[in-house]
């Protein structure tokens, strides 16, 4: 296998674990907000957190609660974090092709976004 098709394959595991997990999120958002807008099963009312969103303000979930809001939220948390699995499924075939920086950044990468996220839950 040339150089060039490893360097394929690994973007393609990458663009195929981003785009299949985005996928299950945007669903996931999706069910989420018709259980919000449909159903009413939501613990802020849809017409308050368009205001907070339209105002600026942040528009605070309680997943202790589960309710539409909280399902939104783990479709977006799931679309969002899917790209550390990717990074992670993409960087050994990268540092073995010597492209070391790229892997080490990469991973780096991956672990802000994991921090960030383990920050947002705590």
């Amino acid at each position: 296998m040339t150089q060039t098709n490893q360097h394929y394959n690994s973007g393609v595991a990458y663009g195929v674990t981003v785009y299949w997990c985005t996928i299950v999120g945007a669903v996931i958002v999706l069910l989420g907000s018709v259980l919000a807008l449909a159903l009413g099963w939501t613990a802020t009312p849809v017409e308050q957190q368009f205001s907070l969103v339209l105002q600026g303000q942040s528009l605070v979930v309680n997943m202790k609660t589960m309710s539409a809001d909280g399902v939104i939220l783990i479709g977006l948390t799931l679309a969002i974090v899917s790209l550390v699995p990717a990074i992670m499924i993409s960087l050994p075939n990268l540092w073995r092709r010597g492209h070391r920086w790229v892997a080490v950044f990469g991973a780096a990468n991956a672990l802000s976004i994991a921090a960030a996220t383990a920050y947002a839950f705590y």
